[in-house]
């Protein structure tokens, strides 16, 4: 509708490349979502084991790594629009 370019556009096409094992092409549609793929198996690990080892789900769930987080999705979509990523 704006023109711009959202922080999870392309994710579905990235999904479909990376099962097809085409990491380029996932790359070129969303480099955000695929660098943050570790980052994201581990916040899931850390909400299934969370009973047994709540240390690993308090440090990956304190207010530096969200907010961490949310500035580097701020900047992606800012960058991502400026020079058309």
């Amino acid at each position: 509708m704006t023109g711009l370019k959202c922080t999870g556009c392309g994710s579905q096409r990235v999904v479909h490349a990376l099962l097809h094992f085409d990491v380029i092409t996932a790359l070129k549609h969303n480099a955000l979502l695929v660098l943050s793929l570790p980052f994201i198996i581990m916040l899931i690990y850390a909400e299934i084991v969370r009973e047994t080892k709540p240390s690993l789900y308090r440090k990956v769930n304190n207010r530096r790594t969200i907010l961490t987080s949310l500035v580097i999705i701020i900047l992606w979509t800012i960058f991502r629009n400026i020079f058309d990523i």
